[in-house]
């Protein structure tokens, strides 16, 4: 977590392998696998000194360009009131999910028993999930309304300096918690 002032924060996660996330993992080395085997099967029959060159060609081009899709960071940002989710591909990629401004959130709380429920409410239209892992104990969500006035949720890991920036812009819909670990 790194601090640009007292009313910013940045917190990268990474995504813990489990669930479709640990699925699509397995899928893309049985990729690599196959498209090896294929590679090898042709070599032998037409032309065998090839083979050498599939170790350079996997390692060189197909991984790298890859595998940063099922090895991805998510990077949440509270910067001046404005809340910014990104996922990050390696280290040359990135992608912008969200920003909203948390004075826009209606409801900003911990993924407990408590307010788990209003996480599920079947009003929102679209979810985003920016935690490392479903059971982090860190876990949070915010509900806000997009720009056409439809209920949206993120689901991400909070720290007690994201919770104080956002209660500082919005105290009416941030829900404190005392058993956050950073």
């Amino acid at each position: 977590m790194d601090d640009y002032s007292s009313n910013s924060v940045e917190y990268i996660v990474e995504k813990k392998p489990e669930g479709s996330y640990l699925t699509k993992r397995i899928l893309l080395i049985a990729g690599y696998i196959l498209i090896s085997a294929i590679y090898c099967a042709i070599m032998i029959k037409t032309f065998f000194p090839m083979i050498a060159i599939l170790p350079l060609i996997m390692i060189w081009i197909i991984i790298p360009k890859t595998w940063c899709y099922v090895a991805a960071e998510n990077q949440i940002t509270v910067v001046s009131g404005v809340f910014t989710f990104t996922q990050l591909y390696g280290k040359k990629r990135k992608k912008k999910f969200l920003e909203v401004k948390v004075k826009d959130m209606t409801l900003i709380a911990p993924m407990n028993d408590e307010y788990r429920e209003k996480s599920n409410d079947p009003e929102i239209k679209k979810t985003y999930d920016a935690r490392s892992s479903e059971s982090s104990p860190d876990a949070y969500f915010a509900i806000y309304k997009n720009e056409s006035g439809e209920k949206e949720c993120i689901f991400f890991d909070a720290s007690m300096k994201m919770l104080q920036i956002m209660k500082f812009y919005n105290k009416d819909a941030t829900v404190m918690s005392d058993n956050l670990r950073h």
